[in-house]
């Protein structure tokens, strides 16, 4: 103690859904080239921070894309984090970025200040004396946790908890990272996003949990990522599909009611609409009927 007040005995930051390489399917190529170096940008903000003011850096879940990842994105956080070193660095998969065996989790050559966690059990680590982070399969999990006395015991989801799933259990606190938008509850932090790529997130950000010799922990929230991205405009708005009666439109025996019929189906898949719209969309800008059109009478 200094002055009476209780001194800080040590650091975490943490940070959850920066969303490395996810693919924007609304946005312009413009605006995804600029979204992912503010990506980037981003990460290097958050190891910046880390390097100068912190003890231990976690990522919670969904650092990046498995399915659209950069072949140098891999080179990017092995870099970034060995950087870092000897600090521990903490990484938990999350649903973007799952460990299946093919994940960057498992074929970055992480260097030894890296760990990766696992969530499919009960499990603890102690990257620093006094400090054990817990994962689970589920919160509820956590009541089984045999922890030590005279540790700070954190547990780390890429899910939502509750505090009473918190207080049923002896860990002291949890970052749950439930979202994109940051949240506090007794004994839960929510990061939210380290970096928006939607347009309705939050400016980007980390959580920095101040552990005091006391055991107090004071959370507080860093901004690192810049504004959410722009959605742009429609070019056709929805609102003018009012002006047509779908329904008796879909009773022609027409390319337009081929059309109609087609979209409006809902038992076919996503994908399999989309090849129907396309192709009938070409039949009609080139005056084909469809092939359930009644032949012309002679």
């Amino acid at each position: 103690m200094e002055g009476g007040r209780a001194q800080r005995e040590l650091r975490i930051l943490a940070f959850a859904d920066l969303h490395l390489d996810r693919a924007l399917p609304w946005a312009t190529r413009a605006t995804g080239d600029e979204t992912r170096a503010a990506q980037q940008v981003a990460f290097d903000a958050i190891c910046s921070i880390a390097a100068t003011e912190a003890d231990i850096l976690i990522s919670a879940g969904d650092l990046y894309d498995y399915d659209r990842h950069h072949p140098e994105t891999g080179e990017l956080l092995r870099a970034g984090f060995e950087r870092l070193a000897p600090m521990p660095v903490l990484l938990l998969p999350g649903e973007t970025d799952p460990q299946d065996g093919l994940s960057l989790y498992e074929h970055v050559k992480w260097s030894p200040n890296v760990q990766v966690l696992s969530a499919a059990e009960l499990t603890s680590t102690t990257p620093l004396p006094g400090l054990t982070i817990w994962t689970a399969p589920d919160a509820d999990e956590l009541a089984r946790a045999e922890t030590e006395a005279g540790s700070f015991n954190l547990a780390v989801f890429h899910a939502n908890a509750t505090s009473e799933q918190v207080a049923a259990s002896r860990i002291q606190h949890l970052i749950a990272a439930a979202g994109h938008h940051p949240f506090e509850l007794p004994g839960v932090t929510c990061p939210g996003a380290a970096q928006p790529v939607d347009p309705e997130d939050p400016p980007g950000g980390v959580a920095v949990l101040n552990l005091l010799e006391d055991g107090t922990l004071l959370v507080t929230r860093r901004e690192v990522g810049t504004y959410a991205p722009e959605r742009p405009a429609r070019r056709f708005p929805t609102a003018e599909l009012a002006h047509y009666d779908l329904a008796a439109i879909g009773e022609e025996q027409t390319v337009r009611g081929e059309f109609v019929r087609n979209l409006i189906t809902p038992e076919e898949s996503p994908v399999h609409l989309r090849r129907l719209a396309l192709l009938t969309g070409l039949q009609a800008l080139a005056g084909i009927a469809p092939r359930s059109a009644p032949e012309p009478e002679p």
